[in-house]
């Protein structure tokens, strides 16, 4: 069969887009290596093209918000370059950091040019979530899994992701793909087993994040379903029912694993504590004193929170350059909590790019969700098959984005990637023709 170069060439970058879910089960070094010869790509294929866009707001904010990081790492970083471990590094990080703006606009004009293959995604997505969910069980039922790691974290299994503690937040992001991949196949058009489908999927893959022990995942992947169920139309007199399913089997969890238990427990006390002393987000002078703010001693990431919220005041406007928390929180002697991060993104963006890059950012990712929804809402007369090919994108942006929550850092390899691809994605919809 003849196939043209430019067919040769889509299917080429369309495929490394689709390995990205692979590469990062590999590691940062993989996933980065993914990422620069996607760029490499849409470069050659594309050339300058991938900078022609739209002179409106979304546009100018995303370019703003990418250059604007490097600017004030500029003016923070270099006063203090030879004399602060740290800044050299922080300010070749806000540079290189350019590279996801670049994978942003490669993934956008494949939209414009209707060349997107969003089926690599799907099916990588799937392969590799129906084997991480395999391999949890096996570890569960065996304390080894198909590698034969074991895990010495208390009921904290992490597959084949050995050391790092991320199966729950890997399945939490990608299990939607594996979840809808039946449905946009169209392998069934039954209505009754597409329900039936999507019910039992869903349970599976929500033990086998309980089995992670990742507390956080597990509340955003039922949020995200929640979320589905709500946004679509035909699906909306079945939230009830899921939630009734959902609710028996994690009282059952709950009550017959003591580990489930202890680890609900924690979460649910932590999360209490943190509503009865948001008073810390705004008191300078803190002492971690368990008698004057009724604080577990062991809710690390409410004394990180409260480490950051204060470090930022320093730089509340503008900002103190990428990852400055490190950098700046150890600097005061009343923060007893500094981490590499405040594990918060909107806390992050706060002490890194001040009010001004925190405004970018809510514009950039919050007009992106409401133009998804309403071009979502305008197309309900398409077949469920074909709505919801892009749902997992913006399932995993919307409940990524939530403001209540803990997180890893923003600017980070892993977290960076799939933020800015998935945002691509629905940012792009309106290009998207119906086919």
């Amino acid at each position: 069969m003849h196939i043209s170069k430019t067919d040769k060439s889509t299917i080429f970058i369309n495929s490394l887009i689709g390995l990205l879910p692979f590469s990062y089960i590999i590691g940062n070094t993989i996933l980065n290596i993914n990422v620069v010869l996607i760029i490499i790509t849409g470069l050659y294929f594309f050339k300058l093209e991938i900078f022609r866009f739209e002179k409106n707001v979304f546009n100018f904010t995303l370019v703003f918000f990418f250059l604007y990081l490097i600017l004030i790492s500029l003016i923070n970083y270099i006063p203090g370059l030879g004399v602060v471990d740290g800044y050299k590094a922080n300010l070749l990080k806000s540079f290189f950091f350019l590279r996801y703006l670049l994978l942003f606009l490669i993934v956008r004009t494949l939209f414009n040019k209707n060349l997107f293959k969003i089926k690599y995604i799907f099916i990588i997505s799937a392969l590799s979530t129906l084997a991480l969910s395999i391999d949890l069980i096996l570890q569960f039922n065996t304390g080894t899994n198909l590698f034969g790691k074991t895990t010495d974290a208390a009921f904290r299994f992490s597959g084949f992701f050995g050391d790092e503690l991320i199966a729950g937040s890997y399945l939490q992001r990608f299990s939607l793909f594996f979840i809808f991949l039946t449905l946009t196949l169209k392998i069934n058009k039954s209505k009754k087993n597409v329900y039936l489908i999507i019910l039992i999927f869903s349970l599976y893959i929500l033990c086998c994040i309980f089995l992670t022990g990742n507390r956080m995942p597990t509340l955003l992947y039922v949020f995200s379903l929640s979320i589905f169920f709500l946004l679509e139309k035909k699906l909306r007199k079945f939230l009830i029912y899921f939630i009734i399913i959902l609710s028996l089997t994690s009282v059952t969890m709950y009550n017959f694993n003591n580990h489930i238990k202890k680890t609900v427990n924690s979460f649910s006390g932590n999360a209490y504590n943190l509503t009865e002393n948001l008073s810390i987000f705004f008191v300078n002078d803190i002492k971690y004193s368990s008698a004057d703010f009724n604080m577990r001693e062991d809710n690390h990431h409410l004394r990180t929170f409260n480490a950051g919220i204060q470090t930022w005041k320093t730089h509340k406007i503008f900002g103190g350059g990428l990852r400055s928390f490190r950098s700046n929180c150890g600097m005061h002697t009343i923060f007893r909590m500094c981490n590499n991060h405040p594990h918060n993104y909107y806390i992050e963006i706060l002490l890194d790019m001040g009010i001004v890059g925190l405004a970018a950012f809510l514009i950039i990712f919050y007009s992106s969700i409401y133009n998804f929804i309403i071009f979502y809402t305008r197309n309900a007369s398409l077949l469920l098959s074909e709505r919801i090919v892009y749902a997992p994108a913006f399932l995993v942006i919307f409940t990524e984005i939530f403001p209540l929550r803990s997180s890893g850092s923003f600017f980070t390899t892993g977290n960076a990637t799939f933020i800015f691809l998935f945002l691509a994605m629905i940012s792009s919809m309106r290009f998207k023709k119906k086919s």
